[in-house]
């Protein structure tokens, strides 16, 4: 009994440290994101990412790439392509784009309510059910991202040169949203990489069109001295922060693995006040706050209805 609490235990850390990982890898993304913009522009930036990320991710796993290439009918195809247009084209180019003029921690704030702003999508496109306190999360993460943006002189104002891109940001978080839950159908531990990959070189390919014909080519300097980040990007962001949320998933459910999510507001408040020297605003502090207690809330609800089927179950294995 006890070596099986003792490697239940281990288990639980090691979910907790992987979960901690993703949100610091995550709000670091957004921080590499930001220096290399000074070099590049957004859609360059988001073509070298996904290509990259692509070209070395096809590299590991061409053989299943090319089985699960061949297996996708055209359906399943256009699915794959769409949510790809949207989480990876749309997603990136666009945040990278609001990056330009919002601090990194405002950012890196609204993005957290991803989890949430899944909640519509998935009711509309794949019919799953709803229940009061999802809604009730929704609303409230919304409220928080609300919060956070209202950055003016006074408390509930919103700076005039923030409402452009702040709603590119959220349409941003949106489509990511509506990207993912498109592609839910097809996810299995099989499947994932290969439809990453499909997807990171596919939209890869579309920005770099978009990068060529509405931005200045990139220099050489400006390309060398943003090397390393791309290269965080497309391999710690894009391929290991992938198989570490992959992972998480296998060990909780999605509402309970959101739960991390929490952390990230919170590492891009520190890291944009320590790296740029942002400020740390009430509205951001309050904005954080919200957010987190509706995924917490959503995150709990999951960990309860677990807990309730579990003991269902193993009550029903006892009568029998």
């Amino acid at each position: 009994m006890s070596t099986r609490l003792l490697h239940s235990g281990h288990a639980q850390v090691t979910i907790v440290l992987l979960g901690v990982l993703f949100a610091a890898i995550w709000s670091l993304s957004f921080v590499a994101t930001k220096a290399a913009l000074a070099d590049l522009g957004p859609a360059s930036l988001a073509s070298g990412r996904l290509l990259l990320a692509g070209i070395l991710l096809s590299v590991l796993i061409h053989p299943r790439l090319y089985a699960f290439f061949r297996g996708l009918n055209r359906s399943q195809m256009r699915r794959v392509l769409l949510a790809g247009l949207l989480s990876q084209a749309g997603y990136l180019t666009a945040s990278y784009w609001s990056l330009l003029h919002l601090p990194t921690s405002l950012v890196n704030i609204v993005v957290s309510s991803l989890p949430l702003a899944t909640v519509p999508f998935a009711f509309f496109i794949l019919h799953e059910q709803v229940r009061a306190i999802t809604v009730v999360s929704f609303i409230l993460s919304m409220t928080g991202v609300a919060v956070t943006l209202m950055s003016g002189s006074d408390f509930l104002a919103i700076e005039p040169d923030f409402i452009l891109p702040s709603a590119i940001l959220f349409a941003s978080v949106l489509m990511l949203a509506c990207g993912n839950v498109i592609v839910k159908p097809l996810i299995n531990p099989t499947t994932l990489l290969p439809i990453c990959a499909l997807q990171f070189l596919s939209s890869g390919l579309l920005v770099s069109g978009l990068a060529v014909v509405s931005e200045p080519l990139p220099t050489l300097p400006g390309i060398w001295h943003a090397a390393p980040y791309i290269g965080f990007l497309a391999v710690i962001g894009s391929i290991v922060g992938t198989l570490i949320w992959f992972k998480i998933l296998e060990k909780l459910p999605a509402n309970t693995a959101s739960g991390f999510f929490i952390l990230t507001p919170v590492f891009g408040i520190l890291l944009g006040r320590f790296v740029f020297g942002e400020e740390i605003t009430t509205n951001k502090i309050v904005g954080v706050i919200i957010i987190g207690l509706a995924i917490l809330l959503q995150a709990t609800r999951s960990y309860l209805e677990k807990r309730r089927l579990t003991t269902k179950t193993e009550a029903g294995m006892q009568r029998h």
